[in-house]
């Protein structure tokens, strides 16, 4: 048994859907977790990672909501659902952790 690299990211972790303004885990719900995400995108590719922060960006850019960033935001369109300014947003620096 092969030990995995702790920065390899499991093939079940990654987004398996891709909208405007955030990547999630499952079309079921139309929210995701921004702090999620930047962890999920600090662990993949550099590919995975610039598709992720991409939309993660043009969240932030495009955002109508002017509270501090949001780490619960709708994923068709650039709203917050809820939770603004908290702790759990150290996540967008999640790659800084990576080697």
């Amino acid at each position: 048994h092969h030990a995995t690299p702790h920065h390899a990211t499991p093939h079940h972790t990654m987004p398996r859907h891709t909208t405007p303004y955030h990547a999630t885990p499952h079309q079921r719900a139309d929210f995701t977790k921004l702090d999620w995400s930047m962890w999920v995108a600090a662990m993949g590719t550099d590919d995975q990672f610039n598709a992720i922060t991409s939309t993660t960006w043009a969240f932030a850019d495009s955002t109508t909501d002017r509270v501090p960033l949001s780490d619960w935001t709708y994923t068709s369109t650039p709203t917050m659902a809820g939770f603004q300014a908290r702790p759990v947003m150290g996540g967008i620096y999640a790659k800084l952790l990576m080697p």
